[in-house]
């Protein structure tokens, strides 16, 4: 794993949950890209300027854990700053990753629209776009 990938450029804030001394899940939160996805398509959904948009990254869940709702308290967490702060938060999720989606959709969020999601050799995936609702 390269160095720094928890922390990501822009980061505002990280939660990690632990069990007997070791990390079990993880999230942190950053300034949104103007020019990306997330941005273009809230920018498109919501009829506002993505300038105070934040999104979540890094967020993990050890399969050892994913029935407990780590990964739910982790986004309420996430929700919480970003209420805090006055500021929304949307992210992305690739559509296969259906268990996410349902976890998200639970939590409230609200699908905004979806693009495609070009990575590694030129492959696209479709992705959805979604708002945490704010608190």
């Amino acid at each position: 794993m390269a160095e720094g990938w928890l922390s990501p450029p822009g980061e505002l804030a990280a939660w990690t949950a632990t069990a007997d001394g070791a990390a079990v899940a993880h999230v942190s939160v950053g300034v949104a890209d103007p020019n990306g996805a997330i941005s273009r398509v809230w920018s498109r959904a919501t009829g506002q300027a993505a300038d105070c948009l934040i999104v979540p990254a890094r967020l993990f869940v050890d399969p050892a854990v994913r029935s407990l709702g780590i990964g739910g308290h982790l986004m309420s967490e996430v929700a919480r700053y970003g209420a805090r702060n006055g500021r929304p938060i949307a992210f992305d999720v690739m559509l296969k990753d259906r268990a996410a989606i349902r976890l998200y959709e639970r939590a409230g969020c609200v699908r905004l629209g979806e693009f495609d999601y070009t990575h590694s050799d030129g492959q696209t995936e479709r992705a959805a776009v979604y708002a945490v609702p704010s608190s």
